[in-house]
């Protein structure tokens, strides 16, 4: 049971809330939801995003490259190359599975998100390649490494999503941001370990309550770190 609270809570991270469209353009706005979501509609978003999948992820890593230039020696040339060479497959069975993976379009319309079946399936589906590309890269002593890392794939998420038009990238946000957690964040093992601890558990009552805030805490950090070092600057977007 203390898993599944933990799996909904989990899966729950990766919905995308449609009240930001104005009353205005919220009509218009589900019309393309409901052309973009349709089979037709994710096909034609992921053939376009894979023509352009491995340039986009091999650009990541050029910006990942210049925004670590001031750190000496975090990943060499070739190992970048790898990690673009990773990015890319990853992303490839993330818009795989998005493709072939459809909800009730009722559900979708009101609330985008991938939801807790395909949840716990793309897991399934990304964890041998996550698993080789940890192996690699996170077994290094540097503990700069994962920065690096999760850096490279969060420029790869704004270089593809930033080729789709709005509400595609409403649609596939989750699926993205599922993916860049994963390469660094193990949800699936804080879920199994869940198990192990009984329901009145005042350890398991902390990550339910400390879970749905971790964005928010996130920022809060992220606003800290700015105001201690306001001339900082590293030339590229949020």
């Amino acid at each position: 049971m203390q898993e599944r609270i933990l799996t909904k809570l989990w899966a729950s991270r990766y919905t995308t809330d449609l009240s930001a469209f104005s009353a205005e353009i919220a009509q218009n706005a589900i019309m393309q939801i409901v052309d973009a979501s349709s089979s037709v509609g994710r096909r034609k978003t992921v053939e376009r995003l894979m023509r352009s999948l491995q340039v986009s992820c091999e650009r990541a890593g050029i910006q990942t490259n210049t925004l670590f230039s001031y750190v000496p020696n975090v990943v060499n040339l070739s190992d970048a190359q790898r990690i673009a060479i990773s990015a890319t497959q990853l992303y490839k069975q993330t818009t795989e599975f998005y493709e072939q993976h459809s909800l009730p379009l009722s559900s979708f319309v009101l609330m985008p998100s991938i939801g807790l079946q395909a949840i716990e399936k793309l897991s399934a589906n990304l964890e041998p390649a996550l698993h080789d590309l940890r192996v690699q890269h996170l077994t290094a002593k540097d503990p700069r490494t994962i920065g690096f890392l999760s850096t490279q794939f969060h420029f790869s998420t704004q270089f593809l999503l930033g080729q789709l038009t709005p509400v595609e990238q409403i649609l596939l946000s989750p699926y993205f941001r599922f993916l860049e957690e994963q390469v660094c964040i193990p949800w699936k093992r804080i879920c199994d370990a869940a198990a192990e601890h009984s329901v009145e558990s005042p350890y398991l009552e902390l990550v339910r309550q400390m879970l749905p805030q971790s964005k928010d805490i996130a920022k809060t950090v992220f606003r800290g770190m700015v105001q201690l070092n306001p001339n900082h600057q590293v030339g590229v977007e949020d």
